[in-house]
C-alpha cells in the first residue's frame, strides 16, 4: 500500500482557516440574531445557517484537502459574488436618488462591495488554477 505525502499549499490553509473563521462568526451572529433583531422569517433563518454551514464543510475539506472541497468552495464563493453584485446595483442605483447625507454611505458600501467582488473572484481563480488544482487529485 503506497501512502501519497500531499502538501498542503500555504494559500489553501489560509483560505481554509478564513473560512472556517468566517462560517462561526456568522453562524453565530445568524444564532444570537433572533434575540436582538427580534422576529426574523423562519426561511431567512433556516437558509442563511444551512448556507453557512455549508461553508464550514467546505472550510474543513479544504483543509482536509478533499477534491469536493474545492468545487464546493468555488460555488459557494460564486453565491457570494452574486448576493455582492446585487448589493452593488443596489447602492448605484441609491447613489443616484438619495440625499446627500446618505451619498458618503452608498459611496463607501459600493467601494467596499467592489473590493470584496474582486477578491472573490480571485479566490475562484486561484481555486482552479493547475497547480492548486493538482494537490486535490
Amino acid at each position: 500500500m503506497e501512502v501519497i505525502d500531499k502538501q498542503r499549499p500555504f494559500g489553501i490553509t489560509v483560505l481554509g482557516i478564513l473560512l472556517l473563521t468566517h462560517s462561526l462568526v456568522y453562524i453565530f451572529g445568524i444564532i444570537i440574531a433572533p434575540r436582538i433583531l427580534g422576529n426574523i422569517p423562519k426561511f431567512t433563518f433556516w437558509a442563511a445557517l444551512m448556507f453557512e454551514i455549508a461553508v464550514f464543510i467546505s472550510a474543513v475539506g479544504l483543509l482536509w484537502l478533499k477534491r469536493w472541497s474545492r468545487i464546493s468552495t468555488m460555488v459557494l464563493v460564486a453565491i457570494y459574488i452574486v448576493n455582492e453584485l446585487r448589493i452593488l446595483i443596489s447602492c448605484i442605483s441609491a447613489t443616484a436618488r438619495v440625499a446627500k447625507i446618505y451619498l458618503a454611505f452608498y459611496q463607501k458600501l459600493l467601494v467596499q462591495d467592489a473590493i470584496w467582488v474582486i477578491f472573490e473572484m480571485l479566490i475562484i481563480l486561484y481555486l482552479s488554477s493547475p497547480k492548486v488544482k493538482a494537490q486535490f487529485k
